[in-house]
């Protein structure tokens, strides 16, 4: 394939994903229908999307578990993140010149050197993730990481690639410089403005 056509290939793909992204309502409408239009160019069979505090970049609400049970492993896939030495964890991501990157390429084919795969993911017939932080500038909205159960092929670097490329603009939200709002549940009154009564007069 010549580079031309590739890079032609990737343009379409990151158009279909992002397509509607600028018409979403709230961060768990943009995860689900990102990760929809996603699994069409990277296929995959399960996903966690996280949102995150952009200045600490710790995990935050809302949260979308696709086909990984009930989430019982929940708990400890997090726990392990953030305590544990692992390959590939989110706060390097954050900072890494591409903030994408599949367990298995970074670690040799051997994705038992991770301890979130000895701990859990194996235990879970995971076969590879691709983990990913969408950030504006070095401010991480969100965290997303793409499983493939056993005999799947390995995340390639052309998926990786494409992912990459989709960090800043999924992060900004569809051109608001960040996401849209968590939902507000139904019948509840919005928020009012700062300076309370008065403000609304």
């Amino acid at each position: 394939m010549s580079d031309a056509r590739r890079h032609a290939e990737a343009l379409s793909a990151h158009a279909e994903v992002l397509s509607g992204a600028d018409r979403v309502t709230d961060t768990r409408e943009l995860f689900s229908r990102t990760s929809a239009r996603l699994r069409r160019v990277i296929p995959f069979d399960s996903a966690v999307w996280a949102a995150t505090d952009p200045e600490t970049g710790l995990i935050t609400a809302p949260m979308l578990v696709e086909n990984l049970g009930s989430g019982e492993g929940c708990a400890e896939y997090w726990e392990s993140e953030l305590l544990e030495e692992n390959v590939l964890p989110f706060r390097d991501l954050a900072r890494a010149a591409v903030p994408v990157a599949g367990l298995r390429a970074a670690t040799g084919d051997l994705p038992a050197r991770s301890a979130r795969f000895r701990r859990l993911l194996g235990s879970q017939g995971v076969d590879d993730e691709l983990r990913a932080v969408l950030r504006v500038g070095d401010r991480p909205w969100a965290v997303v990481s793409l499983f493939r159960m056993s005999g799947g092929a390995p995340f390639g670097p052309a998926e990786t690639r494409l992912l990459a490329g989709l960090s800043g603009p999924l992060a900004a939200g569809g051109g608001r410089g960040g996401p849209p709002p968590p939902a507000r549940p139904r019948n509840r009154p919005p928020p009012p403005p700062p300076g309370g009564e008065e403000a609304r007069r």
